[in-house]
């Protein structure tokens, strides 16, 4: 099949329209717009670009054509959340995958201090948090309360997640050599 190269200015009017796609749970006209030459750089009021609504949501054929096209792995929201904090929040390894194939960095905190993996693991989405340790991602974590729950090897995910951590931590060097302790 023979392509026509789009009109002057014709990515750039669908480029609106792409974003409000995404945001409203439309990923078919989304692609649709992709391949109609839609630019993928506009960012809404909140900072968010449409890479940002499709991993969150986990459309990763989206996902996967706005990388191709390409979309910013590392464009921050004004809360300085990637699109790999979005899809950690809500576990879509999928999405995981292919930003970091694309080159996400696992090592990006935002603005309240916090790497996609705490996402992860606040939202106890265990196989995205193993996925983020794979990856190799610091288990830098601002609340490790949740470790001192009596029930915790009751609560099969969060137990789950403490073994994964503990093994990453176990690739720390402060903790191979005594200095830093991990108890379960």
């Amino acid at each position: 099949m023979t392509e026509v190269a789009p009109e002057p200015g014709h990515g750039t009017d669908l480029k609106v329209p792409l974003l409000f796609a995404v945001r409203d749970n439309k990923p078919k006209e989304a692609i649709r717009l992709l391949k109609e030459g839609a630019e993928v750089d506009y960012k809404d009021q909140t900072g968010c670009f449409p890479l940002h609504y499709a991993a969150q949501k986990g459309y990763i054929d989206v996902v996967d054509l706005l990388l191709e096209k390409g979309a910013e792995t590392f464009a921050w929201d004004k809360n300085g959340q990637t699109a790999l904090h979005k899809a950690a929040m809500q576990g879509h390894v999928n999405a995981i995958i292919s930003l970091v194939a694309r080159g996400a960095r696992v090592d990006i905190i935002d603005r309240t201090g916090r790497l996609a993996l705490e996402y992860a693991v606040r939202s106890k989405h265990v196989a995205a948090v193993k996925l983020l340790c794979q990856f190799g991602s610091e288990p830098l974590l601002l609340d490790w309360t949740w470790l001192q729950d009596d029930d915790l090897k009751k609560k099969s995910d969060l137990f789950e997640i403490a073994k994964v951590l503990k093994r990453q931590l176990m690739r720390i060097s402060g903790y191979k050599h005594g200095y830093v302790h991990f108890r379960l």
